[in-house]
């Protein structure tokens, strides 16, 4: 047919296409306000229940350990896990959105909770790294006391669990704060 374009045409045609623009309803915003916040209220909960129990083990490692350089690595851990927590607490935690809020006051507050929450996953690594000088004193202090021969191998497990853990914070942090920011740059579309 004369009319019809050959498909290597269709397809730039298609992608030529300017996306239509979407409004959302206030319920719309507040509805994924809400969700938002609930995820995030959720995560916070499991991370401060993992960090309280790191902290407690650790003080309990501390308090029987038979070295003090090793009692004091001990306690750095369990203090690095309580900052984990409390900058989690002061960077991340969420906040309810304003019931009299309009609809660009509701967007405006979603979008800075988003924000907030993706500035806070780019820079997590800096508070999760807050538990390795403790793991090094601990470290040091089992290689002063001699116990090196005996926890070679725990130590070593230790150290690969961490910095695989570390790592993949950090690969899941950024990924989710692209995510993020995806839905900051759709929301201002």
């Amino acid at each position: 047919m004369p009319n019809e374009l050959p498909p290597k045409d269709l397809k730039t045609v298609w992608q030529s296409q300017q996306p239509e623009a979407t409004q959302m309803s206030i319920d719309e915003i507040r509805t994924r306000a809400r969700n938002f916040d609930l995820k995030i209220r959720r995560r916070n909960l499991r991370e401060y229940i993992a960090a309280a129990l790191i902290a407690a083990a650790f003080t309990f490692f501390a308090w029987h350990s038979p070295s003090t350089i090793i009692r004091v690595g001990h306690a750095l851990v369990a203090a690095g896990a309580l900052y984990l927590g409390y900058q989690l607490h002061r960077r991340a935690s969420s906040k309810t959105v304003p019931r009299e809020l309009g609809a660009m006051g509701c967007l405006d507050f979603h979008l800075r909770q988003l924000e907030r929450e993706r500035i806070f996953l780019d820079n997590s690594w800096k508070w999760g790294i807050g538990l390795i000088p403790g793991l090094i004193v601990v470290m040091a202090g089992a290689i002063a006391a001699g116990y090196l021969a005996k926890a070679l191998p725990f130590l070593l497990i230790t150290c690969l669990w961490i910095g695989t853990w570390l790592w993949m914070m950090l690969k899941r942090n950024k990924r989710k704060a692209r995510t993020l920011q995806r839905e900051i740059d759709e929301l201002r579309a």
